[in-house]
């Protein structure tokens, strides 16, 4: 059985109370939708010259009509109790309002208390900004602007979960030759931007969402849901494109495989291939 109370009541009789209260409190004829009472708090943060018999929706939202707010207690009982949250357009803020149901002046009527939280509203929105930016820049990389080490454990974490098993995926391996020649004899400045040259060059070809780097000079792709054919034609563009545009030396490993779940094996066979090809090009460059 609900608790009977006569929040009405108690308001005839400590009048003065209400107004000492910091919130903001009124109360609403069920019935008419005037505001039968206000106390000092409403009539200040409202800016309220006068408001006995106005219609709460004209004060309060500025509308001329009767609004989803007013309905709100219309399948209420007496003491039942509900709580919103109400932005003011005008003022700009949010208030967190907690409605019970009352007899008040022979009628069945709703007492709000608007407690304002724009402060914790703003808090919430800048964490949520903050959280946002501290998860890009936890898998990004800084330098080259597409995905980093950590972004990659997660995805090959992802990637090789069951859902994903019936999913073709194609990885590859890229590794600069000649860096560190490049960082000795030019310094680190040019090092770094033949790096970001050939991170363009991946972004050109591949999503940035699936390109990594993971260190130095070494990059990964990994492409889910692609033909084999199709791997292979965007891999041979990405070498036409980094022999015709920017003269740079890659050593490549790939692999590709029908299924997902293959795709550790998988890189390591790309990295083995890599590396296969980066002793070839020292090799022949001696």
């Amino acid at each position: 059985m609900k608790k009977q109370c006569d929040y009405g009541a108690i308001l005839d009789s400590n009048i003065n109370l209400f107004h000492l209260i910091q919130e903001p409190i009124y109360i609403i004829s069920g019935h008419t939708h005037n505001v039968l009472f206000a106390n000092q708090a409403a009539c200040t943060v409202f800016a309220w010259d006068t408001h006995v018999g106005k219609k709460c929706y004209e004060i309060l939202q500025n509308k001329a009509e009767v609004c989803s707010s007013c309905n709100r207690f219309i399948n209420m009982e007496i003491g039942e109790t509900r709580s919103w949250i109400w932005y003011h357009p005008y003022m700009r803020r949010h208030f967190k309002v907690n409605d019970t149901i009352v007899r008040y002046q022979e009628q069945v009527c709703c007492l709000e208390v608007a407690i304002d939280i724009s402060v914790q509203i703003r808090q919430k929105k800048r964490l949520r900004k903050a959280l946002k930016k501290l998860k890009h820049v936890s898998y990004t990389d800084d330098m080259s602007k597409v995905c980093n080490r950590n972004a990659l454990i997660r995805d090959i974490k992802q990637y090789m979960n069951h859902a994903h098993y019936g999913q073709s995926v194609g990885a590859a391996f890229f590794d600069l030759n000649e860096l560190k020649r490049i960082n000795d004899n030019y310094g680190h400045r040019a090092g770094d931007l033949k790096i970001i040259t050939l991170a363009d060059e991946l972004k050109r070809v591949f999503h940035r969402n699936e390109i990594y780097r993971i260190g130095g000079d070494e990059f990964v792709v990994i492409c889910r849901n692609i033909s084999e054919s199709g791997f292979r034609d965007r891999i041979t563009l990405l070498q036409m494109n980094i022999q015709k545009n920017t003269g740079l030396s890659v050593a490549i490993g790939s692999a590709w495989s029908t299924q997902c779940n293959a795709l550790g094996k998988m890189i390591m066979k790309a990295d083995k291939r890599m590396y296969s090809h980066k002793r070839s090009y020292h090799k022949n460059n001696r």
